[in-house]
């Protein structure tokens, strides 16, 4: 061996002649791999977090329905219960009860009486203000016109 040739060598490669560095030091790369973690995490968290709120809405949006369907299943109950005439006159003068109105936001309660081949059809509508426009709930009975038979009491 020369020496000559050997001193401008790295002082790693002088025993070795043959033998190369092929890798070179990672100089920011952590810092580069850093903020695209971060940025993946952020928009992971945008995409979670829009779904979160999307499905409380979704959630408020099927409790009010309970709520309204339970209005008109009660509303339905006490009206079927009265006479015929009784009946006409409370149609006019219905009101949802304190708890619905707590619950939905500006709620209106509507009815119907319209003949049919079973009866007298009582339908009953409550609409409320929605983020969404929608129909409004709707529920259905029949009131019989002779009131009920002697076969039914027996």
């Amino acid at each position: 061996m020369k020496f000559s040739n050997l001193k401008n060598q790295p002082l790693g490669t002088r025993l070795r002649p043959r033998v190369q560095r092929t890798t070179c030091p990672r100089r920011g790369v952590a810092l580069q791999e850093s903020i695209v973690a971060c940025v993946m995490l952020m928009a992971v968290i945008s995409v979670v977090m829009t779904v979160r709120f999307r499905l409380s809405g979704v959630w408020r949006d099927i409790q009010h329905q309970q709520i309204a369907t339970s209005e008109l299943s009660d509303q339905l109950d006490r009206l079927t219960s009265l006479p015929i005439n009784q009946l006409r006159a409370e149609l006019d003068s219905m009101q949802p009860s304190k708890a619905c109105q707590q619950s939905l936001n500006q709620p209106t309660l509507s009815g119907e009486l319209a003949p049919d081949e079973l009866g007298q059809r009582l339908t009953l509508k409550l609409d409320w203000q929605r983020r969404f426009k929608s129909r409004p709930t709707e529920l259905s009975a029949w009131v019989l016109a002779d009131g009920p038979t002697e076969e039914a009491s027996e």
